[in-house]
């Protein structure tokens, strides 16, 4: 997953990853994904990119180590992250400016970004921190600005809740969005939830076709996003939340 991008002041009960820790073990993992992590990551950020228009300038929140740059139609991006170690992954990959900073505090003028792009982050933000992110980002985005992002389905306990993250029903992620400005265009599905042993089989010489199979069959996803791993959402910016 992408880096959160902030430290949390929230959810003590949540086991919110060390994304600073992570990059210093890992280092740019996301150029190095395989099988299955790397197709439905590769899909996820296709999608995002496709929501992102050309002309004018881009800022990717929680850029991590920046491999969705790779994906995105134009080079005038700003990447931002709480990282400092994953800033300095991205500058391996592209010489664009790179700022860090909290999601929740962005330093930039009112109206001064055109698109936002964030992969896998968002539900690392409790409720109410998510709803300030939000508010900053109608700040600073130009109105009819487009912010892309993805975002996981939870699932009822005992259904594979992943007590990793803080992600919110659809609805209420939603509601949030447009009480901070933002209309929700667009929404995707990107796959179905892959079983274990076609996890495993997907980085195996001679199974991986067979895994490959599946994963393009599950992403019918696309169709039906409240069924899908993940999903991606186009909101665009209207200048109308409420504090903003």
């Amino acid at each position: 997953m992408e880096s959160s991008g902030f430290k949390s002041n929230g959810g003590s009960l949540l086991k919110m990853k060390e994304f600073e820790q992570e990059y210093r073990d890992q280092g740019a993992y996301h150029h190095r994904l395989e099988g299955f992590s790397q197709w439905w990551m590769f899909d996820n950020y296709r999608i995002l990119a496709s929501w992102v228009e050309s002309e004018g300038r881009t800022l990717d929140l929680a850029c991590g180590d920046g491999m969705i740059w790779r994906f995105l139609k134009t080079s005038d991006i700003i990447g931002v992250d709480h990282a400092p170690t994953g800033l300095r992954h991205s500058r391996q990959f592209a010489r664009l400016p790179l700022v860090q900073a909290d999601m929740m505090a962005l330093p930039f003028k009112a109206g001064s970004i055109r698109n936002t792009v964030c992969s896998l982050s968002f539900q690392y933000l409790p409720g109410p921190d998510l709803e300030r992110c939000f508010h900053e980002l109608a700040r600073i985005m130009i109105k009819d600005g487009r912010l892309a992002f993805s975002y996981p389905n939870i699932r009822p306990p005992g259904k594979g809740v992943n007590l990793s993250h803080a992600a919110l029903p659809y609805a209420e992620l939603k509601a949030k969005l447009r009480n901070s400005g933002f209309r929700p265009a667009a929404v995707r599905g990107i796959s179905l939830r892959m079983p274990p042993r076609f996890v495993r089989w997907s980085v195996h010489p001679f199974l991986k076709p067979l895994a490959g199979l599946y994963y393009r069959m599950s992403k019918i996803a696309r169709f039906f996003p409240r069924r899908s791993y993940h999903y991606a959402l186009c909101c665009l910016n209207t200048g109308e939340g409420s504090g903003s």
